[in-house]
C-alpha cells in the first residue's frame, strides 16, 4: 500500500511540474529519463505483470479467510506470538490476531480501486505530456522555427518556386591556413583482413519506448477490434496463425500484446519462447484468446514453451 501511494504521489509530482515548462528538451528528459526509468519502469510496470495484485489476489484471499476460521491456526499464531513476546496474554494475542488479518484481508479487496487510481494518473500525466510537448512544438515560431518549418516543405515545387523568387540565395568561400594542402594519395595495402561488419544489438528498452509511442496514436477500440476480428469465431489465435498485410497490421498486432495485459481489455496474451516470420515480419510466439472463453485444444507441440513477456519483436 505505501509502494503503491508513493507511486501515486510520484506521477502526481511530475504532473505538477509540466505546466511551468518551457524547455521541450528538459519535458523530453524528464519523461524518458527521469519519470519512465524510476517509476514507471522500476514500479508501475511490474505492478501490472509481474507482480500484478490480480494475479494472486485470490488465493490470498483464500488462504487468509481459511486461517481466520481455523481455530487450530489461530491457536498457533497466537502461541507463536506469545512466546515471542509479542502478545501478554491469549486473549490479548487473539484479538490482535484477528484484527491483523482482517485488516490485511480488506487491504486486498480494496487494494484495486488505488491501482485504478494509479492508473487514471499515469494516463492523465502521459496525455498531458503530449499535449504540453505539441503545445510547445507549435507555438516555435522563431526564426529557427520558421526555418525549420521552410526546410521541411522545400521539396514541394510550389514552395521551392517561391522560395526563388523571394530569397536570394549564393554559395560563398574563402580562404584561410588551412586551404592550401596537397592531395593524399590511396595506396593499396597488401595482406590486411577486412574487419567484420558490426552486428546492430537491438535494446528491449528501446522496443518498449517505441511502443509505448505507438500505443499512444492508437485508441483501445481501434486495438480491441483488430485483435478480436483476426480471432474470429474460435476466439482465440497463435502468432503463427496471424495474417500481416500491411505495416497497421503489424503495428496492432503488437500493441495488442500490450493491451492484453489490461485488466479491462476484451481478450487476454499469453507468451511463449521465441519468434515468429509472418509475411517477413518478426512476431513474438504468443497466443491472444477472448475472455470467458474456454482454451481450445491444439496439435501436440503447438505454441508450447515457458511464458515469457519479454519477448523480442
Amino acid at each position: 500500500m505505501d509502494e503503491l501511494k508513493s507511486l501515486f504521489n510520484g506521477i502526481k509530482r511530475y504532473y505538477q511540474r509540466l505546466a511551468g515548462q518551457q524547455d521541450i528538451n528538459i519535458l523530453l528528459r524528464e519523461h524518458l529519463d527521469q519519470y519512465k526509468e524510476k517509476l514507471f519502469d522500476q514500479i508501475y510496470y511490474p505492478l501490472k505483470t509481474i507482480d500484478s495484485v490480480p494475479r494472486f489476489k485470490g488465493e490470498i484471499l483464500r488462504i487468509l479467510n481459511a486461517w481466520s476460521m481455523d481455530r487450530e491456526v489461530m491457536d498457533r499464531i497466537v502461541g507463536q506470538g506469545i512466546r515471542r513476546r509479542l502478545f501478554s496474554s491469549e486473549e490479548q494475542g487473539r484479538e490482535e490476531s484477528y484484527a491483523m488479518l482482517n485488516a490485511v484481508i480488506n487491504t486486498y479487496e480494496n487494494i484495486e480501486e488505488l491501482i485504478a487510481g494509479v492508473d487514471a494518473k499515469h494516463n492523465e500525466y502521459v496525455n498531458a505530456s503530449i499535449d504540453r510537448i505539441r503545445y510547445i512544438v507549435n507555438a516555435d515560431r522563431s526564426a529557427r522555427g520558421n526555418l525549420v518549418d521552410l526546410l521541411k516543405n522545400a521539396g514541394r515545387e510550389d514552395i521551392l518556386n517561391e522560395m526563388r523568387g523571394k530569397f536570394l540565395l549564393s554559395r560563398h568561400s574563402f580562404l584561410d591556413s588551412q586551404s592550401l594542402y596537397r592531395r593524399i594519395k590511396g595506396e593499396r595495402r597488401e595482406g590486411e583482413k577486412a574487419k567484420p561488419l558490426e552486428r546492430r544489438v537491438e535494446s528491449p528498452a528501446a522496443v518498449d519506448g517505441f511502443l509505448t509511442e505507438l500505443r499512444r496514436q492508437y485508441s483501445d477500440a481501434k486495438i480491441d477490434r483488430y485483435i478480436l476480428s483476426i480471432m474470429g469465431e474460435r476466439g482465440e489465435l497463435y502468432s503463427e496463425e496471424a495474417s500481416i498485410r500491411s505495416p497497421e497490421d503489424f503495428i496492432l498486432f503488437l500493441l495488442g500484446t500490450l493491451r492484453g495485459g489490461e485488466r479491462r481489455a476484451p481478450f487476454s496474451v499469453e507468451f511463449f519462447q521465441g519468434n515468429v516470420e509472418r509475411n517477413d515480419c518478426s512476431l513474438p510466439r504468443l497466443c491472444f484468446r477472448e475472455k470467458g472463453r474456454k482454451r481450445a485444444d491444439r496439435g501436440e507441440g503447438e505454441g508450447e514453451g515457458e511464458g515469457n513477456a519479454g519477448g523480442a519483436v
